[in-house]
Order: C-alpha cells, then sequence, then structure tokens
C-alpha cells in the first residue's frame, strides 16, 4: 500500500478513490506492523485501494481524523469516512467492513 506524506496526497486519494482503506500506524507499534502485512494482502484480494499513514511522520492527518491511537483503519466512501476500525482489530471486521462498503 502508498504511504501518504502529505494533507493534500491524502485528500486527493479519499476524492479519488473509492472505496479507500486508510491504515493508521507508526514505526514503534509491534501490533501495527505485523496486522499491516494481513491487511494489505486482504485489501489486495478484495480489489480495494488502501494507504498507509505513519502518524509520527505526518500527525496532521491523524489530528485531522480524530486518530488518537494505533493501529487504527478508516474505510472511506463517497469521500466520507464510512467506518473506522482501532486497537483491538480483527481481520473479519476489516474484511466485512470493506464488504459494505463495496456494497451501493
Amino acid at each position: 500500500m502508498h504511504e501518504i506524506q502529505s494533507e493534500a496526497e491524502f485528500q486527493e486519494w479519499v476524492a479519488e478513490h473509492d472505496p479507500l482503506l486508510v491504515y493508521f500506524t507508526n514505526d514503534v507499534c509491534v501490533v501495527g506492523e505485523s496486522l499491516l502485512s494481513k491487511v494489505e494482502q486482504l485489501v489486495a484480494d478484495e480489489g480495494v485501494q488502501g494507504v498507509v499513514v505513519n502518524t509520527v511522520r505526518t500527525p496532521a492527518i491523524s489530528g485531522q481524523n480524530l486518530v488518537l491511537t494505533v493501529p487504527a483503519i478508516l474505510v472511506f466512501r463517497d469521500g466520507k469516512e464510512y467506518t473506522r476500525l482501532s486497537r483491538n482489530v480483527s481481520l473479519a471486521e476489516v474484511e466485512d467492513a470493506l464488504y459494505r462498503a463495496r456494497q451501493r
């Protein structure tokens, strides 16, 4: 998954990809690192776009989205937050969130 580098890039991805999974993590979150590879595989299997936001490198994006803990997953649909999962996240929850976000 692509790592977001700026607020403008984040807004561009949210506007252009529907649905979009945004994975918030940082450099010291061991759980976040192990879950990331599994989420990347799930995103690829589901055919959904996904991006990573490092809360240390781009704190403004996490603040703007009120992400106070990592790992956190936000799914955007139609340019708006559709689902939020954080802290204790199961892959089944992520898969269900992506399935619901793809339904129209």
